[in-house]
């Protein structure tokens, strides 16, 4: 009104949203790659910084992104940091899944995101496997419940953590051998058996003997030689013993086991 409606169509567009890279970062240094120093036992805290603001200015108006959500995954090498702790630094709904060596954080209700910090983490400095390891932060999945007017392209962050010693202790070397204690072969046997074992460090090894009644017959080893890692194999000789069930036991640092055997003459 007052004009007449005469016709009427509907008219369909397809419009794109100019690329908007950014960097993420946990010093707020962006044209560089972060080293992080720390001792074994420390406790530090990580915070997460967005690069720029999530807007765009048209015609003089600036407009934000409304209804945000977004995930970030955070992996650092599990030997060398022990996760405890998190808290959002911006009005957001956060919550999280914890895994070995990697959170993945999920965002959403973020309205206006500004360039700054959106996150802390804490962690505990452990003993690592390499005094060099790597913090690897992921951003991806942004959606908007509102129009997505920037196409958001986020880059990866890598972090250098550098981790000294203390009380003379740097790293620990890990494997995925297991100390252990075979059964004695042949087993029943007569005149000769042989005893195989393994050990995944340098430590002092003790092998005994003792009868069905628990009395020590021979030590085979007397803890007095430090052995190193490696599989090694003790022969006993049966010109000295009677016919029955005897016990052997290995003791190597906190490793114990035990088998049984039995001779028969």
């Amino acid at each position: 009104e007052p004009c007449e409606l005469i016709d009427e169509i509907n008219i369909k567009a397809i419009g794109y949203a100019p690329e908007f890279p950014f960097a993420i970062d946990l010093s707020g240094k962006f044209s560089v790659i972060d080293t992080i120093s720390a001792t074994i036992g420390d406790t530090i805290e990580l915070q997460i910084y967005f690069e720029k603001d999530f807007s765009d200015i048209r015609n003089g108006i600036r407009y934000w992104l409304l209804g945000m959500k977004f995930n970030l995954d955070v992996a650092y090498n599990p030997r060398s940091m022990n996760f405890f702790d998190l808290e959002p630094t911006i009005n957001c709904s956060l919550d999280y899944d914890y895994s070995h060596g990697l959170v993945k954080l999920r965002f959403q209700n973020v309205d206006s995101l500004k360039a700054g910090t959106i996150a802390k983490m804490k962690f505990l400095i452990t003993v690592p496997d390499s005094i060099i390891t790597d913090i690897i932060i992921n951003p991806y999945s942004f959606d908007t419940d509102s129009i997505m007017f920037l196409d958001l392209m986020p880059e990866p962050e890598e972090t250098i953590l550098v981790i000294s010693g203390k009380c003379l202790i740097t790293s620990l070397k890990y494997s995925t051998n297991l100390n252990y204690l075979n059964q004695n072969s042949p087993n029943p046997w007569q005149d000769n058996t042989t005893i195989e074992f393994s050990i995944m460090e340098k430590v002092p090894v003790k092998l005994t003997l003792h009868d069905s009644m628990g009395q020590l017959i021979e030590e085979l080893l007397d803890g007095s030689i430090v052995l190193n890692p490696g599989v090694y194999r003790v022969t006993i000789k049966s010109n000295h013993l009677t016919s029955g069930m005897y016990i052997y036991s290995l003791q190597a640092g906190l490793f114990n086991d035990s088998k049984l055997m039995i001779l028969i003459k």
